[in-house]
Order: structure tokens, then C-alpha cells, then sequence
């Protein structure tokens, strides 16, 4: 029996549109709805300076980006960039730090959503509440995936609306209230430039996305075009909406943010528009986070596709389903991890390693450009000093981690590189 070749081979269903909102979801998750607190906190009457240093860095690793990935069309994003520039090792170890940074990421987003819901509703708050949300959040977002990419790409353009409006409100109200005495900070750090490139590390999380976005490269139409117009319409609507919110909350709260800093939106919308504006904040942040959701768990788990389809990971990850051509046995394997994460604890204390796994796998994929157009490596090579210089802000032990993941995911490529090889000798043999 011959097997359709169109059954094994991912649909392409993903436009300029839809990726824009991947990218949105992706990147705008949980984090901008405290971070404007933790970075006045850091940087004081220099946070604006913050968002200026990731708004250039992010449009430097977008540059990247493009430039890495608008002739590569499989799956896999950095993991699968970084492959084809610098060889297996290297992206294997890319996508392995993707994928640390992708379960995370997700578990402790979802744990910060069920927090969200018990402020709302805060006679629900139990463990089993817990479990029962986390599970019918995955289950969710499992079955929509696995109808098909286009039906997940639906859910998260969706989602990005109805995210998007209570901030836009937030925002085209605070706008109109600019002027107060607020805006002239009270902190002021002792040393501005070290509290500066602090910030921007810390913040840097909130602008973090686009490599999960770019995971479905395979299923993305007209790469080229969908690329750079996809790409470029996420990255700008992100950084208008964040640099008003810093704005906003800033102007609203004033150095009161720091002690509100674990949700400022949602308490500066109630100092301007009474308990409803909280509500509705507090309702957009669970709808950000389930859109930060959506999006991950429809890039993260074609990480997980690709090494099973290059045999570094068990050979069922890469399958396809031929009636709906996703990577089921990926994206059940990955929400599955992520639930058992989820429920076992938070993981807020792994935000500056996976802020560290991030810039690591960005400035591989700086190097695999540079390797692409030797000719052009101007943009790469800023992206890899402004994201070295953000790096300068972190003590020894806080590389620990990274190391000793990228050391196992050396040990593990080696091992099953050596096993695939002499399972093919053996092979050959018969």
C-alpha cells in the first residue's frame, strides 16, 4: 500500500494575519501585566529607557529572524535555523533550550492564570479547582490544535481581539488623563546605566515569543512575504501597547506602582474607572494568558515534531496525522508535560534562566545569520552586543542553569545520534 505523500506533509495554512497574532499572543502573555511595576521598581525615573533598549534589541532578533528564516520552511523555528547554519549539535541544543523555556514558561503562566481566576472568583480557590482548570485549559487547547493548525491559528486571532480590548481601553483612557505630577519619578537609582540594562533584561521576558511564533514555519504560506508582513505587524502593535501601558500605569499610580506591582493594569483601571475597570483588567489578563496559551502550545510542540522526525527524540513524535495533518502524538506529549508542571508547582523563579535561554538561542541564530550572508552581518552583530551587554547584568550562579541543560542536551544528541547510527548499520546488515 502507498501511503498519500500529501498525508505526511504539514498543511500550509498560516498567513500574514494569523502569524501577527501568533506573534501577539506568543509574546504578550502574563508578564506586561505586572512588569511595568518591576521595572520602576528596578529602574525608577530611567524605565522608559528600558523599553527603548528591548524595543531596538527585539527589532534587531525580528531582523534576525527574517533573515535565518524567510528561505526555511520546516518546522521548528531557531531549532530548525540553527540546524541548517551551524550544523546538528548546535540546534539541537537550540531547540532543547526552546523547549525548557516553552514548559516553563507555559506551566507558570498557567499557574499565574488560575491565580487570576480565584481573584475573581475567590470562593473557588482550592487545589481542586486548580487541577480541574489547568486540565480543562490543556484539554482545550489540545483538541483545537489537533484539528488542525488553521483552527488553532482561528482560536489565538480570536483570543488577540478580546485580549486586546480592555488594554486599548486602559490605554485610550489613561491617555486622556497624562499630565499628572506622577510623571516625574521619586526613584531614581544610585547607578542609572547598571539599573537601565537590568531592567531591560527583566523586561526583555515581556517581549520574548517570537522564536515559539515561528515554530509552525512549515505550515506558514509564501514564506518570504508572510515573514516579514506577519513579523513586523506583531512586533510594532506589541511595542505601542506596552510603552502606553508603562505610560499609563506609570502616570495613574506613580511610585505607589512598586507596592501594586503584582498587578498595576488592573489597579490603575480601577483608580481611573472604578471596580469595573478592575474586573475587566482582571478578565484580560486571563484572556492574555490563555492566548499566551494557545499560541505556545501551537509552536512549542512542533519542537518536539521536528526532533522526532530527525530521530533525536522517540521516532512517534514526528508523526502526522494524515487526516488533519498535525503532529498529534507532538502537541498531546508537550500539553501532557506542561500539565504535570503545572500542577506541581510555579516556576517564577526560573524567569532570568529562561531569560538567559532565550538570548542564548537569539544570538545563535545571530551567528547562523551571519553564516547565511557573510556579506551583510552588520544587523546580526549588533544583535549579538546589545544582547551580550544585557547578559553583563547577570552573576555566575544565574548561568548555572543553562550550562548544565545545554550539557545534557549535548549527552542526549550525542547518545541518540550514536544509537540512530547503529541501528542503520545494523540495518544495512540484513
Amino acid at each position: 500500500m502507498i501511503m498519500n505523500q500529501k498525508s505526511n506533509v504539514l498543511k500550509q495554512a498560516i498567513g500574514p494575519i494569523s502569524l501577527a497574532a501568533i506573534v501577539f499572543n506568543c509574546t504578550v502573555g502574563g508578564g506586561i501585566f505586572r512588569l511595568p511595576g518591576e521595572v520602576y521598581e528596578i529602574a525608577g525615573a530611567y524605565a522608559p529607557l528600558a523599553y527603548i533598549i528591548c524595543a531596538l534589541t527585539t527589532v534587531f532578533i525580528t531582523i534576525v529572524f527574517i533573515k535565518v528564516g524567510n528561505s526555511n520552511s520546516e518546522s521548528g523555528g531557531p531549532y530548525a535555523y540553527v540546524e541548517k547554519e551551524l550544523g546538528g549539535l548546535s540546534g539541537f541544543i537550540t531547540g532543547f533550550l526552546l523547549l525548557l523555556l516553552g514548559i516553563f514558561a507555559m506551566a507558570s503562566v498557567a499557574n499565574a492564570l488560575v491565580e487570576a481566576v480565584f481573584v475573581l472568583f475567590p470562593s473557588f480557590a482550592s487545589i481542586g479547582a486548580k487541577t480541574l482548570i489547568i486540565v480543562t485549559v490543556f484539554t482545550i487547547l489540545g483538541l483545537s490544535n489537533v484539528k488542525g493548525v488553521k483552527t488553532g491559528a482561528n482560536v489565538v486571532s480570536i483570543i488577540t481581539f478580546f485580549k486586546l480590548l480592555p488594554l486599548l481601553i486602559l490605554i485610550g483612557y489613561g491617555l486622556t488623563k497624562l499630565g499628572g505630577v506622577y510623571l516625574e519619578n521619586t526613584i531614581t537609582p544610585s547607578s542609572p546605566l547598571t539599573a537601565v540594562i537590568r531592567a531591560a533584561l527583566v523586561l526583555m521576558f515581556a517581549f520574548m515569543g517570537i522564536e515559539s511564533a515561528l515554530t509552525p514555519s512549515e505550515e506558514i504560506k509564501n514564506p518570504q512575504h508572510t515573514l516579514k508582513k506577519g513579523l513586523f505587524i506583531g512586533m510594532t502593535a506589541i511595542l505601542l501597547v506596552y510603552m502606553c501601558l508603562q505610560i499609563v500605569s506609570q502616570n495613574i499610580l506613580g511610585p505607589e506602582i512598586v507596592a501594586l506591582k503584582h498587578a498595576p493594569l488592573a489597579f490603575a483601571a480601577e483608580r481611573i474607572m472604578g471596580p469595573l475597570g478592575k474586573t475587566l483588567l482582571l478578565v484580560a489578563t486571563v484572556l492574555s494568558m490563555f492566548g499566551y496559551l494557545s499560541s505556545m502550545s501551537l509552536g512549542i510542540p512542533r519542537i518536539l515534531y521536528k526532533m522526532g522526525k530527525d530521530k533525536i527524540f522517540p521516532e512517534f513524535l514526528g508523526y502526522i496525522n494524515p487526516k488533519t495533518q498535525t503532529p498529534n502524538a507532538a502537541i498531546f506529549t508537550l500539553l501532557l508535560i506542561v500539565t504535570v508542571f503545572s500542577l506541581t508547582g510555579t516556576f517564577s523563579k526560573l524567569v532570568i534562566i529562561a531569560n538567559l535561554s532565550a538570548i542564548s538561542m537569539y544570538i545563535l541564530c545571530s551567528i547562523a545569520a551571519i553564516k547565511k550572508d557573510p556579506k551583510k552581518p552588520i544587523i546580526p552583530l549588533l544583535t549579538i552586543v546589545m544582547l551580550s551587554t544585557l547578559l553583563s547584568s547577570l552573576n555566575f550562579s544565574e548561568y548555572i542553569g543553562v550550562a548544565l541543560a545545554s550539557i545534557v542536551a549535548a549527552s542526549i544528541f550525542m547518545v541518540r545520534k550514536k544509537t540512530y547510527q547503529m541501528y542503520q548499520f545494523k540495518n544495512s546488515k540484513i
